[in-house]
């Protein structure tokens, strides 16, 4: 069986991929705290962000199946120059909590859903190259 590594993303993807994620970006610092829709919005980028990078980490454990994959620094393997799905869905997840932030009341609870946030990026992103470097 032939494996064909993959190239860079074409421009038709690229182009609306990298003028959406920043404007979601910006709505997010310019929504009215404490509107619902913005709520509504933060999480849906947030869910959506969080996909992306999981598709990201999934194409990334599949290209380096044989090899160990360093906690810091690059995979061994990495066909692309540039992982689309990683920088959309890191633009987005950091955008909707913003939005989940500045739609919560002060108080701890902005803290607390920041917090929140920035630990399941962490755990998505690093236990699944745990698993993949113990099962080597």
């Amino acid at each position: 069986m032939r494996y064909d590594p993959p190239i860079d993303a074409p421009w038709w993807q690229v182009v609306p991929a990298m003028v959406l994620s920043p404007a979601a970006f910006i709505y997010s610092l310019m929504a009215t705290p404490g509107a619902a829709v913005a709520w509504t919005v933060g999480i849906l980028e947030v869910i959506v962000g969080m996909g992306c990078m999981s598709i990201s980490t999934a194409r990334t454990l599949h290209e380096n199946a044989g090899h160990r994959i360093p906690m810091l620094g690059s995979p061994p393997v990495r066909p692309r120059r540039f992982d689309l799905f990683a920088g959309v869905g890191f633009s987005l997840v950091l955008g909707g909590a913003v939005l989940i932030v500045g739609a919560l009341d002060r108080g701890p609870s902005p803290m607390v859903a920041l917090f929140a946030v920035t630990a399941l990026i962490a755990v998505t992103e690093t236990v699944p190259y745990v698993i993949h470097n113990r099962r080597l």
